[in-house]
């Protein structure tokens, strides 16, 4: 999967609930959620309608996939919306109990990002442990993620810049704190690392 060449704004002059009494959404927000690769699949010529939510993963994950992001920019990104929700570039889906892909960012431009706006990976939801997903305890998807990125550039004057190469690892207190060349980011719920030797 790619996604390619994209200018994506995480904070505009539109309010997220209008005072004439519109829509409103107050929920968190986030630039990309983590992609999946699932077993179970749509035919190619569906009949019936997808089931709701859409972005739920419709099936057991599977070890193959990869997903990458190439020139693309974020802009305007705080770690907050106007309406106190977080608001991020990277967070995981909320469905993926399974496996998710390494996901690779090439040449993507950070323009105006708050320091922790960069992501937010959840914990494994303790909902996942039942006999239909994980048995007696959550599946551990959200814990084993890896996100490289490649060839960043930031905007003058940044909010942070970790350079032009790095990792983001989640928040796994059973390996994470004892990698080499990587920092903890509390905000974040990870760590961001200067570690080829990740995989």
């Amino acid at each position: 999967m790619e996604i390619n060449d994209n200018k994506i704004y995480g904070d505009s002059i539109l309010p997220d609930c209008p005072k004439n009494g519109g829509f409103c959404h107050r929920l968190s927000k986030c630039a990309y959620t983590t992609s999946v690769m699932v077993m179970t699949t749509r035919s190619l010529h569906p009949t019936t309608p997808s089931g709701k939510p859409y972005h739920k993963a419709g099936g057991y994950g599977h070890w193959n996939g990869q997903a990458f992001l190439k020139r693309n920019e974020f802009i305007n990104f705080d770690s907050k919306t106007n309406l106190g929700a977080k608001n991020r570039i990277i967070c995981i889906l909320g469905s993926a109990s399974d496996w998710i892909p390494i996901i690779t960012f090439e040449n993507t431009k950070l323009t105006n990002v708050g320091t922790d706006a960069l992501a937010w990976l959840m914990h494994p939801p303790r909902g996942w442990a039942n006999p239909k997903d994980c048995v007696e305890f959550p599946c551990t998807a959200p814990l084993n993620v890896l996100f490289y990125f490649k060839g960043t550039q930031y905007s003058a004057n940044p909010k942070f810049n970790y350079g032009s190469s790095f990792e983001i690892i989640a928040n796994n207190v059973g390996i994470s704190p004892y990698l080499k060349n990587c920092e903890k980011q509390a905000a974040m719920n990870a760590y961001i690392c200067k570690n080829d030797n990740l995989a």
